[in-house]
């Protein structure tokens, strides 16, 4: 048995290390159920994103709202991909790209009804004026985008990405 100093007698080594294992083992217990706050924050890094589905990037920003994840837009967006500025924790590059059209089903307009839900439902994702200019005329490019450069984006508002 190996004696260290200032200990009573009868614990060895092994028992030390065991009590010490244990406490590791109650601290990583802790911060997992504290939801992880101990660990590193991660970015959401936009590069290239073309869209998709409205829906679909809808309920994907409520997930991100709720857990209060960072995105950053650094290359091209486009479409629904726009739809991440609705999110506190989005920051824009000067060198972002974002592009902007009439919402639509593959290639096929929309009925006058579905257009303008599906309008106010990416809307309602843009602070203003952005909003405003989207509903007024983004919306109504067939076609093409409508292209917004980082740096005008930054000027109506949106946070710029910390360098």
């Amino acid at each position: 048995m190996t004696k260290i100093p200032g200990l009573r007698r009868g614990y060895s080594v092994f028992q030390i290390r065991g009590v010490v294992l244990i406490c590791l083992l109650l601290i990583l217990a802790l911060i997992a159920a504290s939801g992880g706050q101990a660990h590193v924050e991660q970015i959401l890094i936009v590069q290239n994103d073309h869209g998709g589905l409205i829906s679909e990037r809808s309920d994907e920003i409520a997930h991100l709202e709720r857990t209060g994840q960072r995105v950053q837009i650094e290359g091209e967006c486009l479409s629904a991909c726009t739809m991440y500025l609705a999110l506190r924790n989005t920051c824009v590059t000067q060198n972002t790209r974002l592009g902007f059209h009439a919402p639509q089903q593959g290639q096929q307009r929309l009925a006058a009804s579905d257009f303008e839900y599906w309008s106010r439902e990416v809307a309602r994702h843009y602070p203003e004026p952005l909003k405003t200019w989207y509903m007024r005329e983004g919306r109504l490019r067939q076609g093409g985008y409508y292209s917004i450069r980082g740096t005008e984006l930054i000027r109506l508002g949106i946070p710029a990405c910390a360098t």
